[in-house]
């Protein structure tokens, strides 16, 4: 989709070399013909081989691309539609100016992976997208980040909790695998001042609730979702062109990009205070008066995830408690009221918190009660 477009190097970083275009410059047929060629002859060492060549086609990507880091950077392309404060960028940008976020570093590396006919998936983690590489002659995983190469690292069974075979199965049957990292231990294998490295990729150390900090400082996992390489590159795109609508607040389109996201929606860690993305989507649309469609944004948020929990249902019913107070429905109180009495069954520990959504979720039924 992209490769055929993408001319190497980038022209701001150029240093006497010839433009040519990426999938030739990559040498990716030969790759493939290298790789089918010692799989047959020489399996053993087909996965090292094949780390080796990711590594430096991720190489010629970088050199392909550009990501800004800083509001003057992003001056440098006036005409590309990006701005600092945007989310993301979006995928033409891409093409038209070869500058991405992580998103487009991955989309262009998985293209080229698959051209080279190397196994990989595509995988996100807190807003960071990224590469995996299965090893199959062993049950670990090789991280191949775009983006950031220092982050490449072998992940083994003590900072990844997700077996081999696992990833394998529920790809092949459901496209798609969650995996919890341990980020403190990936960020040990970039440096010892782990601090460093997480201030420098936040997506390590994610924000969440409150009630979740001490827990985390005591176990730092993170949840990643893995897809199938070609499925991951259409999620991507697609989360990223519904971050975008939703910032343009062109809500009708958002809910179209959600709705191909149905069961692969990326971000599906429950321990986050809210998912600020289906926020703002509910919100704007409830706001013009479309219950029908925010109900809709919530019920294609929910079948992302394997297990409702007490803290899923819980963010179900801020979702319906917005809605309610944006077009005054008595229903979606009442939904909103439903959902946090569910939460509150299904954990056996105290929630002050709860308690609270709660009351405010009965205090809005009487009060639209009344107003009807």
């Amino acid at each position: 989709m992209y490769l055929e477009q993408v001319i190497t190097p980038h022209p701001l970083k150029t240093i006497g070399e010839s433009p040519r275009y990426l999938e030739d410059a990559a040498k990716l047929q030969k790759i493939a013909q290298s790789i089918g060629f010692i799989s047959l002859i020489q399996p053993e060492i087909i996965d090292e081989y094949s780390y080796y060549q990711a590594g430096n086609i991720a190489n010629q990507v970088r050199k392909s691309l550009w990501y800004p880091k800083d509001k003057n950077q992003y001056d440098w392309f006036p005409d590309a539609d990006i701005s600092y404060k945007s989310s993301t960028i979006t995928p033409e940008n891409l093409v038209n100016h070869q500058v991405a976020d992580c998103f487009g570093y991955t989309i262009l590396t998985s293209e080229a992976l698959h051209k080279a006919n190397i196994n990989h998936f595509v995988a996100i983690a807190n807003n960071h997208a990224t590469i995996l590489m299965p090893k199959s002659r062993s049950d670990c995983v090789y991280l191949l980040d775009p983006l950031n190469p220092k982050l490449s690292q072998v992940l083994l069974g003590n900072n990844y909790q997700t077996s081999l075979n696992d990833i394998k199965t529920s790809v092949n049957k459901e496209n798609k695998v969650n995996i919890v990292l341990n980020s403190n231990i990936i960020a040990l294998n970039v440096d010892t001042d782990t601090e460093k490295v997480m201030t420098l990729n936040p997506w390590l150390g994610t924000k969440r609730s409150r009630s979740w900090q001490k827990s985390y400082a005591e176990q730092p996992y993170i949840l990643m979702r893995a897809y199938e390489a070609s499925v991951g590159r259409t999620v991507l795109t697609n989360y990223s062109l519904l971050i975008k609508s939703i910032e343009n607040q062109d809500y009708h389109q958002s809910i179209n990009y959600l709705e191909k996201l149905q069961g692969l929606y990326p971000e599906i860690d429950e321990r986050k205070k809210d998912d600020k993305v289906i926020k703002r989507l509910v919100t704007g649309l409830s706001l013009i008066q479309e219950k029908e469609l925010a109900a809709r944004a919530i019920e294609l948020y929910l079948s992302s995830f394997e297990k409702i929990t007490y803290l899923t249902k819980q963010r179900e019913g801020d979702y319906w408690r917005i809605i309610a107070k944006n077009t005054k429905d008595k229903s979606a109180a009442f939904k909103a009221k439903e959902s946090y009495e569910i939460a509150k069954n299904k954990t056996r520990s105290f929630s002050h918190i709860l308690n609270k959504k709660l009351m405010l979720a009965c205090a809005l039924c009487l009060e639209l009660d009344q107003v009807m």
